[in-house]
């Protein structure tokens, strides 16, 4: 059972950018935030190994910035370089999530701020130029973590 009304399937199709954002006027002060996306791989998925490219993007927010992530648990060799990859984690629904990133928020940007928004954006380019398909999507989640 998911807590999204829609989802969205992938079927096939070179680079894809997928993006979400929350209006700072629905968020708490003095308050980190991690964006999560939740999916689930369709028996077919290809194109999906390897790394992709996940960013938060504001308007004067603390953030994590642009980082590697990876959809597909084991689609490469493992490597010193996994260490700094967030993992994905299966919620028992037969969907997974993986998180995107983080932001804080502040005082100054949200009194500013009604109509700033925080986007949460993933970039799945497939290596060697194949298509990419079987990922579905449910939507992203912007959780508060804790108190800054």
């Amino acid at each position: 059972m998911t807590r999204f009304p829609e989802r969205a399937g992938l079927e096939e199709t070179l680079p894809l950018r997928i993006s979400g954002e929350i209006a700072s006027k629905h968020l708490m002060l003095h308050t980190r935030y991690s964006v999560h996306l939740v999916y689930a791989l369709a028996p077919n998925h290809a194109g999906l190994d390897g790394e992709h490219q996940s960013e938060i993007r504001q308007i004067g927010y603390e953030a994590s910035g642009a980082r590697g992530v990876r959809l597909v648990s084991g689609g490469a060799e493992p490597d010193d370089d996994l260490i700094n990859y967030p993992i994905d984690i299966d919620r028992g629904d037969g969907t997974m999530e993986i998180e995107l990133g983080w932001f804080q928020i502040a005082p100054v940007e949200h009194v500013h701020g009604p109509d700033h928004a925080v986007a949460a954006q993933l970039s799945v380019i497939s290596g060697g130029g194949l298509t990419v398909r079987g990922l579905i999507v449910e939507g992203m989640e912007f959780r508060p973590l804790y108190f800054v």
